[in-house]
């Protein structure tokens, strides 16, 4: 499903363990989800939830603080140290890494995956 044509069901975004271009970037695009559903009328129908491999959903404390607040206002739940490890497209089911190794299988509707970043070898190794 697109964002446009969901209308209920468990949306999960993600957001790697690794560094990535725009640190704000999964979470943006969570926020215009919720915002979208919102504004379809759907919203109430629509269980989002926020999965980051990251002790936190943002490494900037002070912004971290702001942007907890901004998720509970908008009913997205969020879970830290969670690594996304597994997708069975089919099954609609994505599973995560906990940080004990506890392997966690969540349910989907739709999702949105922020891929693992990193440098290409040539540039690492230089």
């Amino acid at each position: 499903a697109n964002i446009q044509a969901m209308k209920g069901g468990k949306a999960i975004f993600t957001n790697p363990a690794t560094a990535v271009n725009c640190g704000g970037a999964p979470q943006k695009i969570c926020y215009l989800a919720e915002d979208a559903w919102r504004s379809a009328g759907v919203r109430s129908n629509i269980d989002v939830s926020f999965f980051t491999a990251t002790p936190g959903i943002f490494a900037c404390p002070s912004y971290r603080v702001e942007l907890e607040k901004i998720m509970k206002s908008k009913d997205i739940q969020y879970f830290v140290k969670m690594n996304l490890v597994e997708v069975d497209g089919d099954a609609k089911v994505a599973t995560f890494k906990a940080e004990g190794g506890e392997l966690v299988s969540k349910n989907f509707d739709f999702l949105h995956v922020t891929p693992p970043m990193g440098a290409p070898d040539f540039v690492k190794n230089s």
